[in-house]
């Protein structure tokens, strides 16, 4: 029987919330509806965690495949900086800082606010960039200007092809400071693969990517003065810059690879092909 779903992962939720047994009752029911599905694939261990926690299928049709990433476009042309920097209007002597992402509170956008006049305090050359859309995002516009800092805020709107457009080859460094337990982190994989430096909140299925210290940094959610500090040691130093965003690159290549984990679901399917 083929899989029922090729992904279901648990929703987002409030860092330090975790999935409880469901009741008996529920999981009988959920069971019987769910008979069909030979296996459910969850993008990280996590993910994985909180799913065969709820109880609701057998443990063993539960299969770990993280999102994958067209790792061959972390590799783009010199100009995809500039070009990026030009379109934005962004001064070529500012480093910047980059967030993709939602614009909501439960992606960290507040907290990332709050750290910016502390970034700016001791580096005023900082152009702070915020990819995405969200019901938020004229509130926090607003916000930046009541600081002071419209001047160093970018925001771009939606940006459909973030590897291709220069989003993150752009950067000196990407952050997702995000107050969600996030099941993965797509951005986190995408800017490892450009071989950028990350600063992510330690929440829910981020520790997976970013390994602390190696590949980027890993922060307490809802702390602003870390996330700071962390922006600051790598605007600081170039060479580490480039230590850590060349190892993200590694690993993303071994363990996001899109043709990688696209065998692996078509082995799943039982189709047994190999890109």
């Amino acid at each position: 029987r083929p899989l029922g779903r090729p992904a279901l992962k648990p929703g987002r939720r409030v860092a330090g919330v975790q999935d409880l047994l469901t009741p008996l009752w529920k999981r009988i029911a959920t069971r019987i509806i769910n008979q069909p599905l030979t296996g459910v694939i969850c993008v990280s261990a996590f993910g994985h965690r909180c799913m065969t926690t709820l109880g609701v299928l057998p443990a063993a049709r539960f299969h770990v495949i993280y999102n994958g990433v067209d790792t061959r476009r972390g590799t783009q042309a010199p100009t995809a900086a500039l070009d990026f920097r030009h379109k934005f209007g962004i001064p070529e002597k500012r480093a910047i800082v980059t967030q993709v992402s939602w614009i909501i509170p439960e992606k960290g956008i507040g907290d990332l606010l709050a750290a910016a006049p502390l970034v700016l305090e001791k580096n005023p050359d900082v152009q702070f960039v915020v990819v995405g859309e969200g019901a938020f995002r004229d509130e926090y516009v607003r916000l930046a200007a009541q600081m002071g800092m419209q001047d160093h805020f970018t925001w771009t709107g939606l940006v459909h092809d973030p590897l291709g457009d220069g989003v993150y080859v752009a950067a000196e460094v990407v952050c997702q400071v995000s107050r969600w337990e996030e099941v993965f982190g797509l951005t986190i994989a995408e800017a490892m693969a450009c071989g950028r430096p990350v600063v992510a909140t330690r929440v829910g299925g981020i520790p997976e990517l970013v390994q602390d210290g190696q590949t980027g940094f890993l922060v307490a959610s809802g702390n602003p003065r870390q996330i700071a500090d962390r922006i600051l040691a790598l605007l600081e130093d170039a060479d580490l810059r480039t230590r850590l965003g060349e190892a993200g690159r590694g690993v993303a290549s071994v363990r996001f690879d899109l043709r990688q984990h696209v065998s692996h679901v078509l082995d799943l399917y039982g189709l047994g092909r190999t890109l």
